[in-house]
């Protein structure tokens, strides 16, 4: 069941992506963000887990449009300002087409507000661990 809902928001999140992804690009970049430190970083962990389990089964079948999916750990700790510090690397240096993340609710909406433009979507996010999942649009 975990690996059916993994594969399910990395499908999500892909078809979400995909549009925003550089054609020229040989990989498609997906973020994982979360809690990969810190009392919270089991989670984190699973998460990862999963993530990785979709994305090699993704890869294996072909990929996305012959793609292959890239996945960056960004690891926010659960806490509010590094979750800040995660999203802007991702969306600055790392160029992801999506993120799935943040896990807490707490290191959620401090990047949303930050970050957050609603006509100017350059990357969708899926928050599949919110008590209300949610896809939103980070710029």
């Amino acid at each position: 069941m975990k690996r059916k809902f993994a594969f399910s928001v990395m499908a999500a999140t892909l078809c979400l992506a995909l549009p925003f992804a550089a054609s020229a690009a040989e990989t498609v970049k997906i973020a994982i963000a979360g809690p990969f430190t810190g009392a919270n970083a089991a989670f984190g962990d699973q998460l990862w887990i999963g993530a990785v389990a979709a994305a090699e089964q993704i890869n294996a079948n072909g990929g996305v449009n012959g793609k292959q999916i890239e996945l960056i750990k960004g690891d926010d700790a659960c806490e509010p300002k590094q979750a800040v510090a995660v999203a802007n690397r991702l969306a600055d240096q790392e160029k992801v087409a999506g993120v799935v993340g943040h896990f807490c609710s707490s290191s959620h909406t401090p990047p949303q507000k930050f970050t957050m433009r609603p006509m100017c979507c350059r990357w969708p996010a899926v928050l599949p661990t919110l008590s209300l999942p949610s896809v939103i649009c980070l710029q």
